[in-house]
């Protein structure tokens, strides 16, 4: 078995949400998820704190442990917007260039999926802010239609990782001649449960555990999302679960790889 990390990038402050509801409706879960017992005081205490502090990045403290680890870990960043993703493509470029420096890859998050002229957009324009290359994407949402993937092969993207799976479905060229490299745990619908946290990291970890245990001698890739918003204090239980991961992964001595090697390997292949 290989491991593939990946962080989508959908909150980066709580200004960026002044003209919507996003962050009034994370306080509100918070409240929510204490009286139904399922975060303590402590966890509740250190997410209003962090809201009120204007911080959801929390990337450097990511990309130190995924760095000290060696993941290969890829963050994906929006360069267009939605009503639930509002950052600008700009405010992530020293978060790109930190990640780039410290041997890290990024992609994109994309917003349009049914729109060539809209989807090229958001591709020319994340290059030309970043100044990068051979980059993938994930969709926003994980939206794609039947033109999605032919869109993504004539922009040029080096692979896309939208398509979710929990059989553990493996890379493949589609029809289309796009890399898919499919994923298969996310942290979201790991922990939730119709949006409100339900599960602690102890589940979480045993049943990721099974999954790893069951195939680490496998010649397959397990592939992982982890939002970095939630590597705090805040999200105790998710940011637990995700170094577990990290540090569990290591000591198996289970190799972490990128999606540029899975494309390379496949390419080969």
């Amino acid at each position: 078995m290989k491991i593939i990390l990946s962080h989508d990038v959908d909150n980066l402050t709580t200004k960026e949400h002044s003209k919507d509801l996003i962050v009034i409706k994370m306080i509100i879960r918070g409240f929510i998820e204490f009286f139904l017992f399922r975060i303590n005081f402590s966890t509740l205490f250190s997410r209003l704190k962090l809201i009120l502090s204007n911080n959801l990045t929390n990337i450097k403290e990511l990309v130190e442990l995924d760095k000290k680890y060696n993941t290969k870990a890829t963050y994906f960043f929006a360069t267009s917007n939605d009503n639930t993703l509002a950052y600008k493509a700009e405010a992530a470029k020293p978060h790109v260039k930190y990640i780039l420096d410290n041997n890290l890859n990024v992609g994109i998050h994309g917003i349009a999926f049914d729109n060539l002229s809209k989807m090229k957009s958001e591709y020319d324009k994340f290059i030309t802010i970043h100044q990068t290359k051979n980059i993938g994407i994930r969709m926003h949402y994980l939206r794609k239609n039947n033109d999605t993937f032919s869109y993504m092969k004539e922009i040029g993207y080096f692979f896309d990782t939208t398509e979710y799976s929990l059989d553990l479905k493996q890379p493949y060229i589609t029809e289309e001649g796009l890399i898919e490299i499919p994923f298969h745990i996310m942290d979201s619908y790991l922990f939730q449960e119709k949006g409100l946290q339900k599960y602690n990291s102890k589940y979480a970890i045993e049943y990721t555990k099974n999954i790893i245990d069951k195939n680490k001698d496998k010649d397959i890739i397990l592939n992982i999302n982890f939002h970095q918003e939630y590597f705090s204090d805040g999200w105790k239980d998710w940011k637990d679960w995700y170094t577990w991961i990290v540090q569990y992964c290591h000591k198996e001595n289970i190799e972490f790889i990128s999606y540029q090697e899975v494309v390379n390997e496949l390419s080969n292949k």
